[in-house]
């Protein structure tokens, strides 16, 4: 995880990919932001407040992912 913002209704956790990031790194990426999301939602002792999670890319993601 590149950067976690705890606000008061929600978690938001970020993963950066640079340009130079393959198929390959980009589809890890996603899977990386699945896993943030359930590890925060379960250290979360808040209730009502949900736990999103988001790939940030440079480039725009391919068709595949």
């Amino acid at each position: 995880m590149d950067s976690v913002f705890h606000l008061p209704n929600r978690t938001i956790a970020l993963k950066v990919k640079p340009r130079i990031s393959n198929y390959v790194d980009l589809k890890r990426g996603v899977f990386h932001c699945t896993k943030y999301r359930a590890v925060r939602t379960a250290m979360d002792v808040r209730t009502e407040a949900p736990v999103e999670a988001a790939l940030v890319t440079e480039t725009k993601l391919p068709g595949g992912i």
